[in-house]
């Protein structure tokens, strides 16, 4: 009678592997969760490289921004005078290189299109590519004098690698957008 109450009375045999299955769905979760925290501050300090980049392209345009309600004309905009040709209004910006200067900001080394920053081992923590860099200024007789004078946006597309040796598993991908805006005081 012993032996068959013994193998009948089975309750609570499985916590067991309730709690090594719990502990290991936490531990994956949790790993998921440092990675992303981990590209998410990789990100944010990229994006302060590009804003400091875009504020100096867009301070280093000062000399070509006019108030547009106190000047009578726009910003960039200047007339050009020709020999042969009639007078006519060419823009003029300073275009940055804002890829070179986030390199600088960074410490990383461009290859291949891509700047890219690598770990103590060599490998790579992160790459990324400006894609797109707008300049906007107010238009030549602009319908709002008192709307933008200059603006410089940028896009950047970064591709964070993935901690523990997961080098078999395709990067983080991420888009980033910063924008500065010049306006003069006067």
């Amino acid at each position: 009678m012993k032996k068959r109450s013994l193998f009948k009375d089975t309750g609570g045999a499985g916590n067991e592997l309730y709690a090594v299955i719990f502990m290991l769905a936490f531990f994956i979760i949790a790993l998921f969760a440092a990675e992303y925290a981990r590209a998410l501050i990789i990100a944010r300090g990229i994006r302060n490289a590009a804003q400091a980049a875009v504020i100096t392209a867009a301070t280093d345009n000062w000399d070509n921004t006019f108030k547009g309600r106190r000047e009578g004309y726009s910003g960039a905009w200047h007339k050009s005078f020709s020999q042969n040709e009639a007078a006519a209004f060419t823009e003029r910006i300073s275009r940055h290189d804002i890829a070179s200067a986030m390199d600088e900001i960074i410490g990383s080394s461009s290859a291949g299109g891509f700047s890219q920053k690598n770990k103590s081992d060599g490998r790579a923590e992160f790459r990324y590519r400006v894609t797109d860099v707008v300049w906007r200024h107010q238009e030549l007789g602009p319908s709002d004098p008192l709307g933008i004078n200059f603006e410089a946006t940028v896009t950047i597309n970064v591709q964070v690698a993935w901690g523990l040796n997961w080098d078999d598993q395709p990067p983080i991908n991420l888009n980033i957008r910063a924008k500065a805006i010049y306006m003069p005081k006067f």
